[in-house]
């Protein structure tokens, strides 16, 4: 039945009073904090693993071994905790990588599309496109252009 404002203050007033207060209990058990870094664990493998391997072909099952997981299970776990499929999550990697590669001198699209793990140039033309919203050729034009332009 307060007002806001006495709502606010009365809450701020709670808070202070916690805040000073000595003698505590903990809500959750210790074997909570083991679980998180147990997963923290597991999806830091993961991670250096595709960052290790993702110039090369990496299946499921390969990220699946590194997390002691079945296939669909790792799926469902990498989804949950990326919100991302494996396979979108290695395309941006691949396509972040092409990125570095087409802004040297010189890059060519299809050397930079193998380089980054892809064995399909119009797939990785087709992913680059939905990711950048401009095909990888666009992409090196438009660097030039505004190297170009910072020159002057």
């Amino acid at each position: 039945k307060l007002k806001p404002a006495e709502r606010l203050l009365n809450l701020l007033q709670v808070l202070h009073i916690l805040s000073e207060c000595r003698s505590y209990t903990t809500l959750a058990e210790t074997g909570l904090n083991q679980e998180l870094t147990q997963d923290e664990e597991r999806m830091r493998q993961i991670h250096t693993f595709i960052y290790q391997h993702f110039t090369r072909n990496i299946s499921v099952n390969e990220v699946a071994k590194v997390a002691n997981m079945t296939e669909s299970s790792f799926c469902r776990y990498f989804k949950s905790r990326t919100l991302k499929t494996f396979t979108n999550y290695l395309n941006e990697i691949r396509i972040s990588h092409a990125c570095k590669l087409l802004k040297q001198d010189g890059a060519q699209v299809s050397l930079s599309a193998l380089d980054s793990g892809f064995s399909n140039l119009s797939y990785f033309t087709r992913v680059f496109k939905r990711q950048l919203g401009m095909s990888p050729g666009q992409y090196r034009k438009q660097l030039r252009g505004e190297i170009a332009t910072n020159l002057v």
